[in-house]
C-alpha cells in the first residue's frame, strides 16, 4: 500500500511541474436523449500529452509488407482525475479536437490512467 502512496506522489510531482492543463466537454442530452449543441465542461485537469506509435500490422500471408499505422495521441494523468471522463468527451490540444476513445487504468493499480483520443472530424 505504501508503494502505491510513493508511486502516486511521484507521478503527480511530475506532472505538476511539467504537465499541462487539459479541459474536457460533453454534449449532454436533452430531454428527448438528443445531444445539445452547446458542450459543458466536465473536468479540467493537468496530465502529460504525448503520440505513442501504434502496432504494427503484418500482412505476410498476402504479399509479406509491413503497414505501420499512424501514431494515437494520449494523455496520462492521475487515476483519480480522469475517472470523470467518458467516451465521447471532447478535449482542445494545439487548437485540435480530440475525442476520447477509451481509458485505461495502467496495471490495475488506481495510479495512472491513459485517456486514448482520436481527432475529432
Amino acid at each position: 500500500m505504501l508503494e502505491n502512496q510513493v508511486l502516486l506522489w511521484r507521478v503527480k510531482q511530475n506532472i505538476a511541474w511539467r504537465g499541462s492543463n487539459y479541459t474536457f466537454l460533453r454534449h449532454p442530452m436533452n430531454e428527448f436523449k438528443e445531444k445539445s449543441e452547446q458542450p459543458v465542461e466536465i473536468t479540467t485537469f493537468k496530465g502529460f500529452f504525448y503520440d505513442g506509435s501504434a502496432e504494427h500490422t503484418y500482412f505476410t500471408a498476402v504479399d509479406g509488407a509491413t503497414v505501420t499505422a499512424p501514431t494515437v495521441p494520449y494523455i496520462i494523468a492521475p487515476w483519480e482525475d480522469v475517472q470523470a471522463l467518458a467516451s465521447r468527451d471532447l478535449v482542445e490540444i494545439n487548437s485540435k479536437t480530440y475525442r476520447v476513445v477509451d481509458i485505461n487504468n495502467v496495471q490495475e493499480r488506481s495510479i495512472v490512467g491513459i485517456v486514448s483520443l482520436e481527432t475529432e472530424q
